[in-house]
C-alpha cells in the first residue's frame, strides 16, 4: 500500500480549511515581543550611538511581524523625529523603529 499522507486528504478539503491549516502553521511560529528592562532599553541607546559615531559594523535583532528578525551593517543615520535608525546592508538601506530593537551586537 502506497501512501501519499496529506496529499491524499487535501483534494477532499474545501479550499477555506486549506487556508486556515496555512495560517495555522504559520501562527505555530509566532513570537510575542520581548519586554525590555529600563537598564536594557538604555544599553541598546548606548550601543546605537557608540556604533553611529564609530561607523563600527553591527548586527541588530529586532521585533516586526511577530517574528525576531536580524540585520547587519552600519548606522547610517538616526532619526530621532521618525524614531528610528538607518542601517545600510548588504542587501541595501533598513529601518528599525526604536521600539523594535531588541539587541545590539
Amino acid at each position: 500500500m502506497n501512501e501519499r499522507g496529506s496529499i491524499k486528504w487535501t483534494s477532499l478539503m474545501l479550499p477555506e480549511h486549506i487556508q486556515e491549516l496555512k495560517q495555522l502553521r504559520q501562527r505555530q511560529y509566532d513570537v510575542n515581543q520581548p519586554i525590555l528592562s529600563e537598564d536594557q532599553q538604555e544599553e541598546i541607546q548606548r550601543k546605537v550611538r557608540e556604533a553611529y559615531e564609530s561607523q563600527a559594523p553591527v548586527t541588530v535583532e529586532y521585533y516586526e511581524n511577530k517574528r525576531i528578525h536580524s540585520v547587519s551593517g552600519t548606522i547610517d543615520k538616526v532619526n530621532i523625529g521618525m524614531r528610528r535608525i538607518e542601517i545600510s546592508s548588504s542587501t541595501g538601506l533598513d529601518y528599525v523603529n526604536f521600539t523594535s530593537l531588541i539587541s545590539l551586537i
